[in-house]
Parts: C-alpha cells; structure tokens; sequence
C-alpha cells in the first residue's frame, strides 16, 4: 500500500481522495478539508466489485475503485479540475476516469489493475440520497397501447 503515493496524485490533480477500510473513511491528502463524510459513505454502498463506479451525485462526481480485502478507493471528481480528463463530456473523458481508476489501483496496490469495466450510477434517481424530488413521467394510454403494438409486431415478424 503506497497510501503517500496517492497523496501526492491527490494533490496533482487537485481532487479529495479517500479510503474505505475495516468499516472507516479516511481523507488521503491531510491538507483537505474533509468533505461530507455521511454522504460519501452512502454513495460507496453503490460500488460495484471488479469493476470502477462512476457516481453521478447532484453537480458532482466520484470514481470509486474497488481493491483487495474490501478497501474502496473514493474519489472525488470536481469539474474545476486541473486535468482535462475530468471534464467527463466526451467518451475520450470517460476513457481517462478508466485509466485513472486503473492507475490509482496500481498505486494502492502495487499490481496492475485486473478489470478495466465502469459501471455507472446516478444517486439522483434515488430517493434516500438525492436531494430532489423524483417527477413522475405520465404516459398515455395511447401511447402504452402503440408501443405494446409495435412490440407484438416486431415479436411477430421475429425482428
């Protein structure tokens, strides 16, 4: 575990890092103010295992990196952020936050990365997180019944 090497990565990019082990959340770069501790651990109860979740919270998002012996590695993503990469509007972004989470494994670690897969979350869709209130869509009967048509055709033709 090089927990100083990703102090360091913390501070080049300018993002909050922390890590989830034995049931406790620490703050990586000491010189950080810590965040919503309550709401981080929330958001990690979304963390896939083998596999990178990219959490979409309200304006904000985090990447969350699973390691060995149940340690998650959370990090926070802030669009003012130093690298580009971090922008998240492109799929060349979404590419960078992989290699990122693949790299803060390989830093963690000290092994390379076995999975390369995000999963992608956003908490706005549940209730007990968010704090917005979910809008009900209303579809009408009309609709339902044109698009139940269109499904018993397609089945019907075997498309």
């Amino acid at each position: 575990m090089k927990v100083k090497d990703l102090e360091l990565f913390s501070e080049i990019i300018n993002q909050k890092i922390y890590i989830w082990k034995n049931n406790h959340l620490y703050l990586v770069n000491k010189n950080n103010i810590n965040g919503n501790r309550a709401l981080i651990i929330k958001l990690l109860a979304f963390a896939k295992t083998n596999t990178f979740t990219l959490i979409k919270h309200e304006s904000e998002h985090a990447l969350i990196v699973p390691c060995p012996k149940n340690i998650l590695i959370y990090i926070e993503i802030k669009h003012n952020s130093k690298i580009k990469a971090f922008n998240l509007s492109s799929v060349e972004s979404l590419l960078s936050v992989r290699q990122t989470g693949e790299f803060v494994y390989k830093l963690y670690t000290g092994q390379d990365c076995p999975y390369s897969f995000i999963t992608f979350k956003n908490t706005e869709q549940n209730s007990s997180i968010g704090r917005q209130t979910s809008q009900k869509t209303v579809i009408s009967p009309e609709l339902l019944f044109k698009n139940e048509s269109l499904i018993l055709d397609s089945i019907s033709k075997l498309d």
